[in-house]
């Protein structure tokens, strides 16, 4: 699977992904090299996947 940053567009992500790995990390964080912003995946309940900015991970970071 390739995810491009959804922040800078400006990196691709390649990462092989199945469920089971989803079912141990319920949530994973792709951190972008050139922006630094984060792209998160999560299992999507019903089935699927769900990619967006991770706004949590970012709040972390900031300090809040």
């Amino acid at each position: 699977m390739k995810i491009r940053c959804l922040d800078c567009a400006g990196f691709e992500f390649e990462l092989e992904l199945d469920s089971q790995s989803l079912d141990r990390q319920p949530v994973i964080s792709l951190t972008c090299p050139k922006c630094g912003s984060s792209t998160a995946l999560q299992k999507r309940d019903g089935g699927g996947v769900e990619i967006s900015l991770d706004k949590h991970l970012a709040s972390k970071r900031a300090g809040g």
